[in-house]
């Protein structure tokens, strides 16, 4: 009798340990996962901006920020550089294997034009994935639309290597013309910072892609 409680015992420990480790598999596989590509590096430093500051360090500095502000939304995050590098395209959409969507990060300096200010968001027609791109696109856009003080400078198709060659959903997101000072406060300051961040996060959330457990 007593043999028979202890299996008993055994089996249901089994049981419940082996739902409980199903049950976060598969809470992890659902979780969303966004490779973040800094911009330049490196030798490539970018536009140099209003202060002496490269686009290089902007947005690595940025895309530090919106690792933060994903994370803290449940979404797990690979960045395609971490530091000061410089980067071939076949090295950053090489880190995006593993993720559901890819964004890269950029900044505009063009002098001031109006007709070239405000956010851009670059797509490629040719990418794999361009339907759920184009969703992805839209939201995305349309959250930052909302956002008080920001221009919106529409989406365009540009079949750069990173944008068409990416298996998966795939946005070049350029904050801004930074030539434009009301511009450059914007993207600049801490508090907008954390407000632009966190539509990003919230538009990865809201086009996370539907998979199986054995995917």
């Amino acid at each position: 009798m007593n043999m028979v409680r202890k299996s008993l015992i055994f089996m249901t420990v089994v049981a419940v340990t082996t739902s409980f480790v199903y049950t976060w598999q598969k809470n992890l596989r659902k979780q969303s996962v966004i490779a973040l590509d800094a911009g330049h590096g490196g030798d490539d430093v970018g536009a140099i901006l209003p202060g002496g500051l490269s686009e290089k360090e902007l947005t690595l500095s940025f895309i530090w920020h919106l690792k933060q502000v994903c994370e803290a939304r449940g979404i797990k995050v690979i960045m395609t550089r971490t530091q000061d590098e410089e980067m071939t395209p076949a090295d950053r959409t090489s880190k995006a294997l593993e993720a559901d969507f890819f964004l890269s990060l950029h900044f505009n300096y063009y002098g001031h034009d109006p007709e070239r200010s405000g956010v851009e968001c670059f797509i490629s027609n040719q990418n794999p994935s361009f339907s759920a791109t184009r969703k992805w696109s839209d939201d995305l856009m349309s959250r930052l639309g909302q956002l008080k003080g920001l221009k919106m400078n529409g989406i365009k198709n540009a079949n750069s290597y990173i944008l068409k060659t990416n298996q998966v959903p795939a946005i070049e997101l350029n904050l801004g013309n930074l030539s434009e000072p009301d511009e450059y406060a914007f993207v600049t300051s801490p508090v907008k910072q954390w407000i632009l961040c966190d539509e990003i996060a919230k538009s990865i959330l809201e086009n996370k892609p539907k998979r199986s457990f054995l995917n």
